[in-house]
């Protein structure tokens, strides 16, 4: 038997099946475009949810749950033109972000998340 490979987050939960297959949530998009570069920014998420990360053809992301400005605290990474699935841990509302680029953008939307993934 053939076996799928699976998105786990960096708690070990199975995350969903791949950032193409994501199920947004209406009304939750967010965009964030980094000016200076180098920066630590920040987005309020909420704990617990799953969101969808899309980089567009402007400049390479890093995330964390800390200031990015620390290299220890980078715990996601986003190319440009990709997207890519962060499980926020519960209890932290903040996504701290950094681009490579000024002018960077993101978007970023809550996604439906399977009641096996909390």
């Amino acid at each position: 038997m053939a076996q799928t490979a699976r998105l786990v987050s960096n708690g070990g939960k199975t995350a969903v099946p791949g950032a193409v297959s994501a199920d947004p949530v209406t009304g939750t998009g967010q965009t964030a475009t980094d000016a200076a570069t180098g920066d630590d920014h920040e987005l309020t998420v909420v704990g617990g949810k799953s969101y969808l990360v899309m980089a567009t053809d402007t400049g390479n992301f890093i995330f964390g749950v800390a200031a990015v400005t620390t290299a220890a605290n980078v715990a996601w990474l986003c190319p440009k033109n990709t997207a890519i699935v962060i499980n926020m841990p519960v209890g932290k509302n903040t996504l701290h972000y950094a681009s490579d680029t000024n002018g960077g953008t993101i978007y970023l939307t809550e996604i439906f998340r399977n009641i096996t993934n909390i």
